[in-house]
């Protein structure tokens, strides 16, 4: 977790950083104000959550989550505003975001990500902490059916179509 080095500093001027989630509050289950920062134990937690877009031109940073939608609202280039795109799916299922200088973050599964939000894995803050190896192989003798939890099912990348297949091998 990142805390700026003058964070003490930051905190007793009792500003508060605006996060504008563009999308609203529903993606992400959050209610707006601080309270999930403070519930949370953050280490940094003089931040404020908001989906009033009245606020996209004055608030902090401007948060989309899965889409990208223009505000129509110019950022000075001097501006410390930042802007966010959080996407986890595959560019496939992603829109292609012409507006240029638009977005300055992204938070993505792609290592190559202003913040690498990786799925489907694991990952340790402190490298010194590692999982134990699993004594336990949990397939050995199992005989009962599978089941397959994914989202998108509908995908253009043949989701679908792969479970249908590998239901055939499968009693």
């Amino acid at each position: 977790m990142y805390v700026p080095h003058n964070y003490e500093e930051i905190k007793s001027s009792g500003k508060l950083k605006t996060i504008l989630l563009y999308n609203g509050l529903g993606p992400w289950n959050v209610k707006k104000g601080r309270e999930v920062f403070l519930k949370a134990k953050c280490p940094v937690d003089t931040c404020e959550l908001t989906a009033n877009r009245d606020l996209a031109s004055s608030a902090d940073m401007v948060l989309y989550k899965d889409h990208y939608i223009p505000t129509g609202i110019r950022r000075p280039s001097n501006s410390k505003q930042v802007t966010m795109l959080y996407y986890l799916e595959c560019p496939y299922h992603t829109q292609n975001v012409k507006v240029p200088d638009a977005i300055n973050w992204t938070a993505t599964y792609r290592r190559d990500s202003t913040i690498v939000a990786p799925y489907e894995k694991w990952q340790y803050y402190d490298t010194k902490v590692q999982q134990l190896e699993q004594d336990i192989n949990y397939s050995v003798n199992k005989t009962k059916k599978v089941a397959w939890f994914v989202s998108n099912c509908g995908a253009r990348n043949g989701r679908l179509q792969y479970a249908h297949q590998l239901q055939k091998h499968i009693e």
